[in-house]
């Protein structure tokens, strides 16, 4: 499996469906009711004698209208115990997202996806083998609609470690339902940067961690509490189109080619002005070219002399994708950070946009709650369970609002006022 590192530059950018959904019963491609199970082997499978009865194991059920299959989630068959498993649909494949136990010790993460006829490969995602893993979640975003469309798989999770609870990011890319590339993670908290003080989040707080659809199909939303100053962060990640890489990749080969004919760095900018402005086939408008272009011979015109060629053309073309990033996403504000996820293998690498949306000081709850966000993950709204009610505060501007509360009676679940307040938050 091919490593894969992250290179994260700080610049100025701004926020900018096909929807996967989650949860542990959804539609598949073709209508049918697919439907995650745990329990032995024994009760799901009473005619099959192929491992042993009393082996706990996931299983999908799938229900058409007349016939009801039952298929066994492959990676699943050692005795150890499967928890906190759920689904995501992406295009035609139902994914299966798990915790289990490797060796009886180490504690990981697997997920492993159908396409309505076989499985594929089971992806490992270790993360730190030995450490505690508690929320695994996963959502999708799509460079496009067909199903050859490049796809990321964000996983996230916490982490039980010595220094606290850590949220950790996968990102896994996929071509077609094919993985490129690795599965190691990140720490959520590289993309806050360093803190003047450290306190302890609140008990009720400290393992809060949600995953969300985003805004577009290129987008996710993610919030969690900060370990390390118990404040409460939400991040926008948005994978950025393939045609970024490809222009990167253009303007810096230009670079080279283009210096190896002048030494003069004032002659190489204006040559490349008017190179990228003439590109064809890029998928930009003609008057984004003629930005980046300007963008680009102002950056190697203010080049040191002494730069070597293959040094400027990096940094060039790093700045290429910092540039395209704020054309795609429409505009200047916020603080993001630019994720490279190498893949290998001759494939282009990936690109993340990753925005802090919000970093703001917990409110008091009344118990362990749950994180809800509006798709630009702006505003958070937090709930909890209470005898009789649920529960719930959101932030407003720089404050919290007073504590409010639906009543549970016959006539409103818990579950129904969990989702009303969702839904509150969603169409923020």
């Amino acid at each position: 499996m091919h490593a894969r590192t992250f290179l994260i530059a700080l610049l100025l950018l701004g926020f900018s469906v096909t929807f996967a959904q989650a949860g542990t019963v959804l539609l598949d491609a073709n209508g049918a009711v697919v439907q995650l199970e745990t329990g032995t082997y024994g009760e799901l499978f009473p005619n099959s004698n192929e491992m042993a009865a009393g082996h706990q194991v996931l299983a999908l059920s799938v229900r058409t209208r007349d016939v009801t299959e039952r298929l066994l989630v492959p990676g699943t068959e050692s005795p150890w115990v499967e928890t906190s498993a759920t689904l995501v649909k992406d295009h035609g494949t139902v994914w299966v997202l798990w915790e289990g136990l490797h060796n009886a010790i180490h504690p990981l993460l697997y997920l492993v996806g159908h396409d309505g006829t076989s499985w594929g490969e089971v992806i490992e995602i270790t993360g730190n083998p030995f450490a505690a893993k508690g929320h695994p979640q996963v959502a999708v975003t799509r460079n496009g609609d067909d199903s050859a469309a490049t796809r990321v798989h964000h996983v996230v999770w916490w982490e039980d470690l010595a220094t606290g609870s850590r949220k950790r990011l996968a990102p896994i890319v996929l071509f077609g339902d094919q993985q490129v590339g690795g599965t190691q993670p990140i720490d959520l908290i590289d993309f806050l940067g360093d803190v003047e003080f450290y306190r302890e989040p609140a008990s009720e707080l400290a393992n809060l961690l949600t995953l969300q659809q985003g805004a577009t199909n290129r987008s996710v939303v993610v919030g969690f509490t900060d370990p390390r100053t118990g404040h409460l962060a939400s991040l926008v990640i948005e994978s950025l189109p393939e045609k970024l890489g490809a222009l990167a990749d253009n303007v810096r080969d230009q670079v080279l080619d283009v210096g190896k004919l002048t030494s003069d760095y004032s002659e190489l900018a204006t040559q490349l002005l008017e190179v990228i402005t003439e590109l064809e086939e890029t998928g930009f408008l003609p008057s984004s070219l003629e930005y980046l272009g300007e963008q680009v011979a102002a950056a190697i015109a203010g080049e040191d002399a002494n730069t070597s060629l293959p040094t400027l053309g990096e940094k060039i073309r790093q700045q290429m994708i910092n540039i395209g990033a704020r054309i795609e996403r429409g505009g200047l504000e916020g603080e993001t950070m630019i994720a490279q996820i190498e893949l290998g293998d001759g494939h282009r690498n990936h690109w993340l946009a990753v925005t802090v949306a919000a970093h703001r000081e917990a409110p008091l709850v009344g118990g362990p709650a749950t994180m809800s966000l509006s798709p630009d993950g702006k505003h958070m709204l937090l709930a909890w369970d209470e005898d009789g009610a649920v529960a719930w505060i959101e932030s407003q501007d720089d404050r919290w609002s007073e504590v409010g509360r639906i009543l549970v009676d016959p006539t409103m679940s818990r579950e129904t006022a969990h989702s009303i307040l969702q839904q509150r938050v969603h169409d923020r």
